[in-house]
């Protein structure tokens, strides 16, 4: 499953690429066939990053006119009522071919009526866990090791990167980071370049996309190169705009 999550800044950058205008035969190449691999080997969990990376950048970085934002739109909302069919024929060409792999397995338990949740890889016993240990000490949190004693030594964080602030760190802290995030944030996608924005998006997408449904942040090198730069590029950009009021008063 891990190798979806490593292939998946290949699939944003060459998509961003193309985005942007820098398409080529190669980085159309590079990117449907690093997308396909993805979907075919990679978890579930980075194919819905990407999405979600899609759907930011296109509707509100790329300069694609609003018409054709419009008719994209559509084309993808069909798209999503047609997945049941396209992910049949896509599993039975793959098992023409003898290609099988986890997320396909749960492509076809999916299709065949299963419950969603007996397809979360038991990620729903854990959220419960979390709820229950939110409810007891909502304000204050609970302690580091509240997974590791609740699964029994099975897991040592909760899948899910809002519950285990919660869980650890109470709601006050856990709010107090959101908040935070948000601003850095809103103050990157308003005050920054193009270049910024594009970067930024794919540095958080990468991180949380994984984080919402798995791994815990301590463990993720990602996310602490998304929060080391965000705080950066925040900084030099309050900097640079102190410095541009200055001139405009000078002047």
């Amino acid at each position: 499953m891990k190798y979806g999550y490593a292939i998946l800044p290949i699939v944003l950058v060459a998509y961003t690429n193309i985005i942007r205008g820098h398409t080529s035969i190669a980085e159309w190449g590079l990117f449907l066939c690093s997308l396909l691999s993805m979907i075919v080997f990679g978890a579930r969990g980075a194919q819905l990053t990407f999405v979600l990376f899609f759907l930011v950048s296109f509707l509100f970085l790329s300069r694609v006119r609003f018409i054709w934002k419009l008719l994209i739109s559509v084309v993808i909302l069909i798209g999503v009522f047609a997945l049941p069919y396209l992910l049949t024929q896509l599993i039975s060409i793959l098992d023409q071919y003898g290609v099988s792999s986890y997320p396909i397995a749960k492509y076809k338990e999916l299709l065949s009526g299963t419950d969603f949740i007996d397809t979360s890889s038991g990620r729903n016993f854990l959220y419960e866990y979390a709820y229950l240990r939110i409810s007891e000490h909502p304000l204050l949190g609970n302690p580091y090791n509240s997974c590791y004693v609740d699964t029994g030594g099975d897991f040592y964080y909760y899948h899910n990167v809002f519950l285990d602030l919660l869980v650890n760190y109470g709601v006050f802290i856990t709010g107090g980071m959101i908040l935070l995030l948000v601003y850095v944030l809103w103050s990157i996608f308003t005050r920054g370049t193009l270049d910024e924005k594009y970067l930024i998006a794919i540095l958080f997408i990468v991180p949380f996309g994984r984080l919402v449904v798995s791994s815990s942040f301590w463990l993720r090198p990602e996310f602490w190169l998304f929060l080391s730069y965000s705080i950066n590029t925040f900084i030099l950009q309050r900097r640079r705009h102190s410095s541009l009021s200055v001139i405009r008063s000078y002047r």
